[in-house]
């Protein structure tokens, strides 16, 4: 296929045809078909907005590869630890609300106690 030079350059119009292309190609078919270079596919890709593709995967296969999986476990794995430190934030809280409790408990004894000894006299 004749490819929409412009001197050395390539028109954008062209570049997203290439982009498009691949969406549902292969890299190596996209680079055959267009008679460019893998490296300028990507970076067309990266320059011109459109998703990181990978491993020669279109839209439909990439959720079975496991790389992809991988990587919502490890979005899942960055929720939990979350949730640790929230876990460790509590206990600090928990341990500053135990203090308190204590204080108050201590408290009420002795305004019993100070009662108790009124009603006594």
């Amino acid at each position: 296929m004749g490819n929409s030079k412009k001197g050395n350059r390539f028109s954008n119009e062209f570049k997203h045809q290439v982009c498009q292309y691949y969406e549902n190609h292969t890299l190596a078919q996209t680079e055959v078909k267009f008679e460019v270079s893998q490296d300028s596919i990507c970076a067309w890709r990266k320059k011109l907005g459109y998703r990181n593709k990978f491993f020669n995967m279109n839209m439909v296969t990439e959720s079975l590869h496991p790389s992809t999986q991988k990587s919502e476990y490890r979005k899942m794995r960055n929720d939990f630890v979350m949730t640790s430190l929230e876990k460790d934030n509590l206990k600090g809280y928990v341990a500053v609300l135990e203090g308190k409790l204590k204080d108050v408990t201590f408290m009420l004894e002795n305004l019993v106690k100070e009662i108790t000894e009124r009603d006594n006299i």
